[in-house]
């Protein structure tokens, strides 16, 4: 077998055995329990990896000839970092991408197969529900902020064929920026691959995307979604400031709203399959910026009498975070201690009865991948016992279980 980040990599069942693995942290739901285990990263035991993505990426791949890596690709930056990884390094690789053939993401992904010749299955067809309910309940994204909200999935499907292929997907290139840019600046070091690195591959048959025609064209989309965006926010959030319309600022939109990478893909659909510093710099920063200043405008103008959103349009609101959230626990009396700033979130009325609620409903009592005792044991301790010791498994449990719903407490 094979080890990522510490841990061995099973080739049995890992329908019954997804795990979601981060920095320090696993935290693995089985039939009969939850495991939650503390481990060194792979950088704390080898710091010559510090802005050496190729050998970081070395390490995370020790999959030997004998097993055939397939990619789970998407239109998505994530999925394209791993791609751009596995062609320079001329691995044995094949990609897989899940749904319709003509979904978005399936046709970015068939374009980019046929235009630099690799191999894309799509599986649109399952014979059993519950790999369906499966991804659609794990493969999504996370809207806690607990240092597990973008991290890699690494699972075998032995349900679709032979045992030698390991399946891989594209969120490792979020995880990799979100969790260890501030230590090995890895978003600068991707960059001089993308420019020094892959410029021969890039030019193989690959249009040209970035025409002042299409950036006009993003322009115009950018300016449309911001103006519904305003539009749903003045609707549905009544006091910017309070604390879910915080997170909701942080969550909802990005997730809604933003979308960056599938519209550009909705104007191009032969975008390169790498994360281009010229994309983030021309298409997603403008877009973020102008977006914010209208938010600072039209929603919230005494923001910016704030330093720290007046001088950092991109993204104001995570450098000014955390002294809001400061301030709002003092405001209301209560404070986290070193705990973690947002931890005052799992406090809500509304999202106390919502889960215990769903604990006790049928669908939760009947689930198979649950360990329910104990999830209903810790949903207990902690919202009726106030024991804040069960919070960390709290947050590992709604990680996975409310993503789905999550948007609607919002």
């Amino acid at each position: 077998g094979d080890y990522v980040l510490g841990e061995r990599l099973s080739y049995k069942t890992e329908i019954k055995e997804i795990k979601k693995i981060g920095p320090d942290t696993i935290a693995e739901f089985t039939q009969n329990r939850i495991l939650i285990s503390k481990q060194y990263t792979l950088l704390d035991r080898d710091k010559s990896l510090y802005g050496n993505i190729s050998e970081y990426f070395k390490q995370l791949f020790t999959i030997s000839d004998d097993y055939k890596i397939s990619l789970g690709l998407s239109g998505g930056v994530d999925s394209r970092i791993l791609l751009a990884y596995l062609l320079r390094n001329k691995i044995n690789f094949t990609t897989h991408s899940f749904g319709l053939t003509n979904d978005k993401d399936n046709i970015v992904a068939r374009q980019m197969a046929d235009k630099i010749s690799f191999e894309n299955h799509i599986y649109n067809t399952f014979d059993s529900s519950k790999i369906i309910s499966m991804f659609a309940n794990f493969l999504s994204f996370n809207p806690f902020n607990t240092g597990l909200d973008r991290v890699p999935y690494y699972y075998n499907l032995s349900y679709f064929g032979n045992k030698d292929y390991v399946f891989i997907d594209g969120q490792f290139g979020e995880f990799i920026r979100n969790e260890l840019y501030k230590k090995v600046r890895i978003l600068e070091t991707i960059r001089r691959l993308n420019d020094k690195n892959l410029l021969k591959i890039m030019k193989h048959s690959i249009p040209p995307i970035f025409s002042g025609e299409i950036l006009n064209i993003m322009q115009r989309g950018a300016e449309i979604q911001i103006a519904e965006s305003i539009s749903d926010y003045r609707q549905k959030y009544a006091e910017f400031m309070n604390f879910s319309d915080y997170l909701a600022l942080l969550y909802h939109f990005p997730n809604k709203m933003a979308r960056d990478q599938a519209r550009i893909d909705e104007y191009c659909l032969s975008m390169m399959p790498f994360a281009q510093s010229i994309l983030i710099r021309s298409i997603l920063y403008p877009h973020r910026k102008i977006f914010n200043e209208k938010i600072i405008e039209h929603i919230s103008p005494h923001l910016k009498h704030y330093p720290l959103v007046k001088n950092n349009k991109f993204y104001p609101y995570n450098r000014y975070m955390k002294i809001f959230m400061i301030g709002k626990e003092k405001f209301i009396g209560r404070t986290n201690g070193n705990s973690h700033i947002y931890d005052s979130t799992f406090h809500s009325n509304r999202l106390k009865e919502y889960i215990l609620d769903e604990t006790n409903s049928s669908k939760f009592e009947n689930s198979f991948v649950f360990n329910v005792k104990f999830v209903k044991d810790t949903v207990n301790a902690f919202y009726l016992k106030k024991e804040t010791t069960s919070l960390t498994a709290l947050k590992y449990f709604l990680s996975f279980y409310m993503v789905p719903q999550i948007n609607g407490l919002l």
